[in-house]
């Protein structure tokens, strides 16, 4: 009777084992989860960003064109 005490504990640990390592797989899951969801917000944050400095730096380049033409600007470089 005592051997099948002891194998049902046994049992009941590598069980409870078993669960404990499951609820650390679920955490460390969720955890990466909610790495992955802030580095792709950063990501979106980031493009969002190079988009509106390309844009800028668009108007900024015509601005430039309107007030000095690319002519001019080339003989003012030339001038030592």
């Amino acid at each position: 009777m005592g051997e099948v005490t002891g194998q049902a504990e046994e049992v009941r640990r590598k069980r409870q084992s078993q669960r404990r390592k499951a609820a650390d797989t679920k955490t460390a899951i969720a955890d990466l989860k909610k790495q992955r969801d802030h580095a792709q917000s950063q990501l979106v944050g980031a493009h969002q960003a190079i988009f509106e400095l390309s844009q800028e730096n668009t108007s900024l380049r015509v601005r430039l064109d309107e007030l000095c033409p690319l002519q001019n600007r080339l003989e003012d470089d030339s001038i030592p």
